[in-house]
């Protein structure tokens, strides 16, 4: 999927733990793949930063997300950044 800029992954945690909204209505990639897929559970592979726009690999099952984590991870994923 592409993540535009200023969208979170996840909500962030406060001190407790608790996940909480910085603003009413703030969606998320979460929130967004849950609306996409509201069946399906779905596993992020990679994670843009809050004002970084870019592509985000999801994948489908845990085997899947497994092996392109791994790849992330091995730095066996070429990425490529435009700085505008």
């Amino acid at each position: 999927i592409h993540k535009p800029w200023g969208m979170r992954v996840y909500l962030p945690r406060n001190d407790a733990g608790d996940r909480y909204r910085t603003w009413p209505g703030e969606l998320t990639v979460h929130d967004w793949l849950k609306e996409m897929f509201p069946n399906q559970r779905t596993y992020m592979c990679n994670r843009l930063d809050f004002a970084t726009s870019g592509l985000m690999l999801v994948a489908l099952n845990q085997q899947a997300a497994k092996h392109a984590s791994a790849l992330f991870r091995k730095r066996e994923v070429h990425k490529f950044y435009q700085a505008l």
